[in-house]
């Protein structure tokens, strides 16, 4: 319980900080949380939550690369985060994965990528993209 109260700390701090403009401080928060989780999630495979929790870890660590206009690291850490996909066909009663897919397929912002990150991760998703432009 302690490691997992850790890591919610760690996420609720870097979402602050990337509110900031601080970016850089919010992706070392998120690169200390998602190691925790992934012990987390491979020390009790049978519990949902951290399973969820990593996956949200991911995509807002994704989100915070994006701003860094870091699209490799962003393509990386949406990927990673396509197991809360998994886990809604496992847990459709209790996992509502409707607010990730909103964030996610609103997420790339950029048209020096669309061709790589959003094309591969619109293949794998399924799901209607809207790319923008800025």
């Amino acid at each position: 319980m302690r490691q997992r109260n850790l890591t919610e700390s760690y996420s609720n701090l870097a979402l602050a900080l990337k509110e900031l403009q601080k970016s850089a401080d919010a992706e070392a928060l998120y690169l200390k949380a998602i190691p925790i989780l992934e012990q987390l999630v491979h020390g009790h495979p049978g519990l949902p939550d951290y399973r969820y929790r990593l996956g949200l870890a991911r995509l807002n660590l994704g989100t915070t690369y994006l701003r860094q206009r870091r699209w490799k690291d962003a393509e990386g850490a949406f990927l990673a985060a396509f197991d809360l996909d998994r886990l809604a066909d496992e847990y459709p009663k209790i996992m509502d994965t409707s607010t990730f897919a909103l964030r996610f397929t609103s997420t790339l912002a950029s048209p020096t990528r669309t061709s790589t990150a959003s094309t591969r991760l619109r293949k794998l998703s399924g799901a209607p993209w809207r790319v923008m432009t800025s």
